[in-house]
């Protein structure tokens, strides 16, 4: 079974999401040609963001449905803040206020600092063991 990530000029990708977390958000940073330090996460069609990064030891299929189609946003977050910004790289939701209230309005409670680098560094370790998918 498979998902569907839209993104750029209505570009999509099929990814099998029957794998960690991390894995998956990896093999879409690298397929969908975005830095390797980029913070991503995904939203439904409506803009209801997955909080993905929350989890990253998880199976990926525990927060989604099997052929969803899901919106690739990035999360840009700012020195000296826990506020994030999520911006969906599918050019037609650029701009769309209605969109872009909702992923940050279901995101969870401010995290720590320390939780997100523990999150970084779990990933980090997966992608030194190859996580076993």
């Amino acid at each position: 079974m498979f998902i569907t990530v839209k993104f750029g000029d209505n570009r999509q990708e099929l990814f099998n999401p029957h794998c960690k977390v991390c894995s998956l958000l990896e093999n879409i940073k690298e397929r969908c040609d975005l830095l390797k330090d980029d913070v991503i996460d995904l939203s439904d069609q409506t803009g209801v963001r997955k909080n993905l990064l929350l989890n990253p030891t998880d199976y990926a299929i525990k927060y989604m449905e099997e052929r969803d189609t899901l919106i690739l946003i990035k999360i840009e977050r700012f020195p000296g803040s826990l506020e994030e910004t999520c911006i969906p790289l599918l050019e037609s939701l650029q701009g769309n206020k209605e969109f872009l209230a909702k992923p940050q309005g279901q995101r969870r409670a401010k995290r720590s600092r320390r939780r997100t680098g523990q999150i970084k560094s779990e990933c980090a370790r997966n992608e030194k063991r190859k996580c076993k998918h």
